[in-house]
């Protein structure tokens, strides 16, 4: 495992070191107000695309993982359809009856333009769901190296292109940028969802359809609710907070992503090995191992980040007028740590087809980050919301582990 994750995560370091550190460029070719619109946008793409995956992508992994040889490619093919076919009607539906306006422009400042972003929205959001499910899949079938490419051509095209449009194009950077990074991206897509394709035979099982929709129908649920958790901070900053305090918070949770992004990678390796594991036992044994070291890797790595952050700001690499992320910064840390060790724990609902759980729990959640950050934007700003990150991250990881305890005292 160790040698799979250090396959993977030498590249993602590469690819996330390299966004991180031309941070400062974009900071300098864009004005604060115009870096915190593109990464709200960006949180509302993202958000969505989570929820418009169905969470079939937690299907794939589980289906491929259990599916004899000779049903693997079949079942690719079959997940696939699924989400070609519920992810166009619901398109239609939401755009053809104008109800992107209710769902989406609710949730953007009212100083930002929807119609400038309404074509480019879904467009983000059907690249961001194709680009999971491709790695996913990589990941699932080992094929570690397709991935690396993958990972490298992206950073390297998505940087040369937003970057050159910065400056050469005038006008609103935040849309400029956006539109570079989807064109880099749907250009790569379209190159590597040939050997997806290639994957996938041309047979339509009901059966696993109908499985792959019980295992991502909780998750996409888990998912809506996500929304209101992870996005309701950044809701209420844009009613309550200058867009000065907003970009500190938004550099803050940049920074502090690195903690996730670490994550991510060891979790594309560790999910398929998760699932292949029969014995719960076992499976438990390995999983605090994997939580105790992982809380201390990344104690170090988050001291690291915040050191990293320090010296950009006092060799002027980053503008003073950032220097109150050195304050969010850690709070934002120990959010994401806990959001990390919380993914580990959630993996387990996959493990014992028990995801509606994660929707329960989502639901849990979201019914208190909704007054908690209400109350925290509009009174205390941007350090109150980072203190309720922490307080929300907390209370999920510990109704995972109470789940989790309960579970393994029946077994």
């Amino acid at each position: 495992m160790l040698n799979r994750f250090t396959k993977v995560f030498c590249v993602d370091a590469f690819v996330k070191a390299s966004s991180f550190l031309l941070l400062p460029l974009f900071l300098k070719l864009m004005s604060q107000e115009e870096y915190a619109i593109y990464c709200y946008i960006l949180s509302i793409i993202s958000v969505v695309a989570l929820v418009f995956n169905f969470g079939l992508y937690a299907a794939q992994s589980k289906i491929y993982s259990d599916s004899k040889e000779s049903n693997k490619a079949g079942a690719i093919f079959t997940i696939n359809i699924v989400l070609i076919f519920i992810l166009a009607i619901s398109m239609f539906i939401l755009y053809s009856s104008g109800a992107d306006y209710f769902l989406i422009k609710k949730l953007l400042s009212k100083e930002i333009d929807y119609e400038k972003y309404r074509l480019l929205i879904p467009i983000g959001v059907i690249i961001s769901i194709y680009t999971i499910m491709l790695f996913n899949f990589f990941m699932v079938t080992e094929q570690i190296k397709k991935a690396q490419i993958h990972n490298i051509l992206r950073v390297l095209m998505g940087t040369i292109l937003t970057v050159a449009a910065l400056y050469v194009i005038p006008g609103d950077k935040s849309f400029i940028r956006m539109e570079a990074l989807f064109f880099s991206e749907c250009l790569l897509l379209i190159i590597f969802l040939i050997f997806y394709v290639k994957a996938m035979k041309i047979w339509f099982d009901k059966s696993i359809a109908l499985n792959a929709s019980k295992i991502g129908f909780p998750i996409m649920i888990s998912a809506v609710f996500g929304i209101l958790i992870n996005f309701s901070d950044k809701f209420f900053l844009a009613r309550y907070a200058a867009w000065d305090d907003q970009s500190v918070y938004y550099l803050s949770i940049s920074y502090a992503g690195i903690i996730t992004a670490v994550y991510g990678s060891f979790q594309s390796i560790w999910l398929p090995m998760f699932l292949r594991e029969k014995d719960d036992i076992k499976n438990f044994l390995k999983t605090k191992k994997v939580i105790a070291k992982s809380i201390i890797f990344l104690g170090i790595l988050g001291l690291l980040i915040w050191i990293l952050v320090f010296s950009l700001l006092y060799f002027s690499i980053i503008d003073n007028k950032y220097n109150n992320v050195l304050i969010i910064l850690p709070i934002m840390i120990i959010s994401n740590i806990l959001i990390s060790l919380t993914g580990i724990l959630s993996n387990y609902t996959i493990y014992w087809n028990a995801t509606h759980i994660a929707a329960l729990f989502s639901f849990i959640l979201a019914c208190i980050s909704i007054p908690m950050n209400l109350f925290s934007a509009k009174y205390y700003g941007v350090f109150g919301v980072s203190l309720a990150s922490v307080i929300l991250n907390l209370i999920f990881l510990l109704l995972y582990f109470k789940f989790i305890k309960n579970r393994m005292s029946f077994l």
